[in-house]
């Protein structure tokens, strides 16, 4: 499968989750809106939101996630188009403590995700590189 229909079955897919939550398929500046809301770090522009509807691009592996999890969908099936749309299982590499701290910060206020984002953002200034003690 080339590319252009790689990224048309991705734009079908994401206006078909969106047009089952009665979202406006056809309005990039809600998508952008509403991607922007759930997305404490990754920011889209009005004319990534047109091009991931009309077909045009494929969004990042973390921009993906960002709308998956929004929509509540399997990233695998909006990627790719797997078996259940609506399985979304836990990656392999995530433990169930990271998955319990993605579900927290999801539940916070923008505010407070901006203010995590930075706190670990100070958190890894500040870690030392460890030296080889030989």
């Amino acid at each position: 499968m080339n590319r252009t229909t790689q990224q048309q079955h991705f734009s079908n897919r994401l206006r078909e989750v969106m047009r089952e939550r009665s979202y406006p398929i056809h309005s990039p500046t809600f998508l952008m809106r509403e991607f922007n809301r759930h997305s404490a770090s990754a920011k889209i522009t009005v004319h990534a939101a047109r091009k991931w509807l009309i077909g045009e691009a494929i969004p990042t592996q973390e921009k993906l996630l960002v709308l998956s999890r929004w929509l509540g969908i399997a990233p695998e099936w909006l990627r790719f188009d797997g078996d259940d749309p609506n399985t979304a299982p836990t990656p392999p590499s995530m433990s169930p403590q990271a998955v319990a701290l993605g579900m927290a910060f999801d539940g916070l206020s923008e505010p407070r995700r901006r203010l995590v984002v930075e706190l670990v953002q100070m958190l890894g200034d500040l870690e030392v590189p460890k030296r080889d003690s030989r």
